[in-house]
């Protein structure tokens, strides 16, 4: 019986230790900020996640940078006789030859080892954090493009509901002999319509929600969550060109490509150690039938023909490629941060202009034809443009302010610096 106790307190532990690894463990709540999803992107998204095995793969290679060569034992016996009856001692009837060797390195090979490996150890801290850098932005655009998507089907909601009451009325209107069955039948194709854009905006909210938890979380089975931020629209009050300067201090990818020149040049420095050939000094002991003999001596290969000119020329090739591609990043760099200002600041021009003047206009304008229309003053004509008019213009406004957002967080990606 203790024997069946032990082996159920096994299984269970087995069992809870089997749920623990399994991928979808992540709690998404129900109600996800921009900011939550960027903490559960960026503790179990796979593709950071390999960035960060990548720092430690670089780790790892500047750890056998350090290590020294490890040094040669030797033992060798001959001249042992074997086919005699009385062959003797082991030891006094034969050649017994014991060496140990230690190669050292020279002109500083092992430094700039180490020094090429330091480099590439900055250059993986890097890259990984310009992943998170443009995972930031990849993720931004997909949680406010859910945003974004929920604000129309809001609005393909409330048209809805609007057609359903209006429908509503011209359907007594029209058992009373007041409109034909013409105008009826215009609001319903005008309501079916509506009820079309509001089907559609329901599909793209959920495909948008699919990809925001693709980012986020490895579940297989999709939670229903509800994003929770606004089509908010900050300010930048910081100048094109301070954000220009900014981009080359703190731009990730930036300061990896400055670690890859300081690589390219520590392998310069190490090809060119590889022209000095290393020593082996050696020291050994020999017992020949019995006399005990001291050897001692150095090992050196000499660079008579091979003296590394490969790859002396392959890592200065490597270090003018590598200034090549850093000046190119230069000029993406500036052409993305510009890029990103402009757009920000068109947006945002937009997006003043919508709210000051054509978004209050059709709103008014919606709501007395409405209140009109009730009444019987207004002809249906004239009540569905209004009414196509409002709902153009509020689905351009939510278009304009996302594009502003995303425009906005584009700018940080540039500069790589939230602000």
């Amino acid at each position: 019986m203790k024997r069946f106790y032990v082996l159920l307190v096994f299984f269970w532990a087995s069992l809870s230790m089997g749920q623990s690894t399994q991928p979808g463990a992540v709690s998404v709540p129900n109600e996800l900020s921009f900011q939550k999803a960027l903490e559960l992107g960026l503790t179990n998204n796979p593709s950071l996640a390999a960035e960060q095995v990548g720092r430690q793969i670089a780790r790892a290679d500047e750890i056998t940078a350090g290590l020294r060569p490890n040094p040669v034992f030797l033992l060798n016996s001959e001249s042992y006789p074997i086919f005699t009856s009385h062959p003797g001692s082991f030891f006094n009837n034969q050649e017994l030859v014991t060496n140990v060797a230690q190669e050292i390195e020279t002109a500083g090979k092992r430094r700039h080892r180490i020094e090429v490996a330091k480099s590439a150890v900055n250059v993986s801290d890097g890259e990984s954090e310009d992943a998170r850098r443009r995972f930031r932005l990849l993720l931004a655009q997909s949680y406010f493009q859910a945003v974004w998507t929920k604000a129309d089907l809001e609005v393909a909601r409330h048209i809805l509901s609007d057609f359903d009451q209006i429908l509503k009325l011209m359907q007594e209107r029209y058992r009373a002999g007041e409109i034909s069955g013409l105008d009826l039948q215009r609001v319903e194709v005008e309501r079916l319509r509506s009820l079309d854009e509001e089907v559609n905006a329901e599909i793209a909210l959920k495909n948008v929600k699919v990809q925001v938890l693709s980012l986020i979380s490895p579940a297989p089975i999709i939670p229903e969550f509800d994003v929770t931020d606004s089509l908010e629209v900050q300010p930048i009050s910081i100048s094109m060109e301070h954000l220009q300067q900014e981009a080359f201090a703190t731009r990730a990818d930036w300061i990896a490509q400055q670690s890859r020149l300081v690589q390219a040049e520590a392998s310069i420095h190490l090809e060119e150690a590889q022209r000095t050939p290393n020593l082996s000094p050696f020291f050994g002991y020999k017992r020949d039938v019995g006399v005990n003999t001291a050897s001692f001596g150095v090992q050196i290969a000499l660079p008579l023909f091979n003296r590394n000119q490969g790859g002396i020329a392959r890592a200065m090739a490597e270090k003018t490629r590598q200034q090549f591609v850093a000046a190119q990043l230069r000029n993406t760099i500036q052409a993305e941060v510009q890029q990103a200002y402009n757009n920000f600041e068109g947006n945002r021009n937009r997006v003043a202009l919508l709210e000051k003047e054509y978004l209050p206009k059709a709103r008014h304008t919606l709501d007395i034809v409405r209140q009109t229309n009730q009444l019987g003053a207004v002809d249906l004509t004239t009540f569905l443009d209004a009414q196509r008019v409002y709902r153009d213009v509020t689905r351009l406004y939510n278009r304009v302010l996302f594009e502003t957002v995303a425009s906005r967080y584009q700018l940080e990606a540039a500069v790589g610096k939230e602000f």
